[in-house]
């Protein structure tokens, strides 16, 4: 499997629009999603992925699914 997609640092405005309503100020997931790019990113685990393959599901999504409940 192939690294060769990034993992996408903004949060489109229409996801940020529906799920604004939905989750308080402070929640966990709100920070992640806020946060994300300053605590991991894709560079942390290049040497994981090898130059060429099926592409991968990009190691910042599996850490964030490995890590929230």
């Amino acid at each position: 499997m192939s690294l060769q997609t990034s993992f996408a640092t903004e949060i489109p405005a229409e996801t940020r629009r529906l799920v604004d309503p939905l989750l308080p100020e402070y929640s966990v997931y709100r920070l992640a999603g806020n946060e994300i790019d300053q605590i991991i990113s894709d560079e942390e685990f290049v040497d994981l992925y090898a130059m060429e393959g099926r592409l991968a599901v990009n190691p910042v999504v599996l850490a964030l699914v490995s890590v929230l409940p």
